[in-house]
């Protein structure tokens, strides 16, 4: 997938895209009164796949983001493939399970994308090394029993469901040599109020053969205190429903994490992807009552095949 090229210097690169980004956030704007409408679209078609695009893309996404694709020229490209792996049950579950999600994405030239893995949006790329991208995705949130495919478990019963939500994705990168580079990420829904959360990381890859690519990635993770108390805090409502006893915390980082990706090319349309990331709960939130473990691990591996 090629990304569209803005100028060179860092300033002019992130005023083109500040100016693009401002245009597709109003659009968001005006579909997130439709939330409900986006529901019934979305949930069909990527229920399977939200396993991936909760617990494990989000350190895939930026570990991809470093290996060549195929390029694209002035076309369009489309990309399927099908993808299996683990997860935890939710973050702090010390219970495991299995997924199977469909992949399928979209990519312009100009840099238009709509994609599973990474929703509908724009990024973009500069010969300075910043690149970015905005796009509008969904949130399936938790439930308080154990579902297929899903965050959820049982152990969680009495606490309420987190509703899903429509969200904005917000990334903005610098590479700092062509094997070393940061990343930031802010995740914003549009309903529900929840809170947001964002992650900070560091990729570096250590391999960029003919077919093989190897990337190594570490972050840490924050969320405002709404999204902090939503996730790992206990109401008094929500104690009396479920055991737990009540539990509050504020904003901050709640998660390190490291992650290694490897990505292999037969030909210039089949690849398959190997990803393995462990997380750890850290501060207040590793100290929740509904934290089983601070520790997960999660593996995906997956097919794609590029027209």
């Amino acid at each position: 997938m090629r990304m569209v090229s803005l100028p060179c210097s860092p300033q002019s690169a992130l005023q083109t895209f500040l100016r693009r980004a401002g245009l597709f956030s109003h659009a968001v704007a005006r579909l997130s009164t439709q939330t409900c409408f986006m529901k019934s679209i979305f949930t069909p078609f990527f229920t399977s796949f939200a396993a991936f695009a909760m617990t494990c893309a989000a350190s895939a996404q930026d570990l991809r983001s470093l290996a060549p694709s195929v390029p694209a020229g002035d076309t369009t490209t489309v990309t399927i493939g099908i993808g299996g792996g683990i997860a935890p049950r939710y973050f702090g579950s010390d219970s495991y399970r299995h997924v199977v999600a469909p992949d399928f994405a979209v990519a312009s030239a100009a840099g238009y994308f709509a994609s599973l893995w990474d929703g509908v949006g724009y990024r973009f790329s500069s010969a300075s090394g910043v690149s970015g991208s905005v796009a509008l995705g969904y949130d399936f949130g938790r439930t308080e029993h154990n579902r297929a495919g899903l965050p959820g478990s049982d152990h969680l019963r009495g606490m309420g469901n987190i509703d899903g939500s429509a969200r904005t994705r917000l990334t903005l990168g610098y590479a700092l040599t062509p094997r070393l580079s940061l990343s930031g990420t802010v995740d914003v829904p549009l309903a529900h109020g929840r809170g947001m959360f964002g992650r900070a990381s560091a990729q570096y890859l250590l391999l960029a053969a003919a077919q093989d690519d190897v990337a190594i990635q570490a972050g840490l993770i924050i969320g405002s205190g709404q999204y902090n108390r939503t996730y790992f805090g206990v109401s008094d409502a929500q104690s009396s429903r479920s055991g737990f006893a009540p539990y509050s915390l504020d904003g901050g980082p709640f998660a390190t994490e490291a992650a290694i990706a490897w990505q292999h090319r037969f030909d210039r349309h089949w690849m398959v992807m190997n990803t393995l990331s462990v997380s750890s709960l850290v501060g207040k939130a590793a100290r929740s009552p509904i934290v089983e473990r601070r520790m997960s691990v999660m593996a995906l591996s997956g097919v794609r095949y590029t027209f």
